[in-house]
């Protein structure tokens, strides 16, 4: 899990990498490696390698903090690691938390959740602010720039809007794992993202 302070030993599921693998132009985001339909099979090898060798050690750790649940081994892991259940307190129904007396742990979580789903919102809010502004300057009669110059400024538009979809995804995934731990739906800091808050009309722009 990624929170406000940084990267926890929870982070199981952030295969690209710690924060010295990211590149942020402006240093206004959080900026994380993406994968898109263009990516060579070789790079999502080495991320679920990444991944495997982070599960390895969250196992270990895991047994420590979660005795009383069901034991995750070596062995558990597939050539699909992503797709391992049962790894985080939010995993677990309220009354298996209970049985495996891991509430203090679960709480714990959702502290961290809660800390991702406010990254995930800056970020978002941020990514969005900065594809209409770049969008603006593309499409603006003022602008007179070269054929090169709209391109990369095309190239850039995509970009934000693969981070946008990130920082979107990140949220709910972060939203899916407070209500498992009991976040009420009707949360008033923690809403559902609608279709205009993605596309920024919610923001005003």
């Amino acid at each position: 899990i990624k929170g406000a302070s940084g990267s926890v030993d929870l982070d199981w599921r952030d295969a690209g990498g710690d924060e010295s693998d990211c590149n942020s132009d402006d240093g206004d985001e959080m900026i994380y490696p993406l994968l898109d339909d263009g990516t060579a099979k070789g790079d999502v090898h080495n991320m679920r390698l990444d991944l495997t060798l982070r599960l390895q050690t969250w196992f270990l750790k895991r047994s420590f903090h979660m005795p009383k649940a069901p034991a995750l081994t070596l062995s558990s892991l597939s050539d699909e690691p992503e797709s391992i259940a049962n790894v985080l307190p939010s995993s677990y129904s309220t009354d298996e938390r209970q049985e495996y007396d891991i509430g203090e742990l679960a709480l714990v979580e959702r502290k961290l959740r809660e800390a991702q789903a406010h990254d995930a919102l800056a970020n978002l809010r941020v990514a969005i602010k900065r594809k209409y502004l770049a969008t603006y300057t593309k499409t603006s009669r003022k602008s007179q720039r070269g054929q090169k110059s709209k391109t990369r400024m095309g190239a850039k538009i995509k970009l934000l809007q693969k981070r946008i979809y990130k920082y979107r995804d990140d949220y709910r995934q972060a939203r899916v794992a407070l209500l498992a731990l009991g976040m009420k739906a009707d949360d008033p800091v923690f809403l559902p993202l609608r279709r205009e808050d993605i596309e920024g009309l919610s923001l005003g722009i």
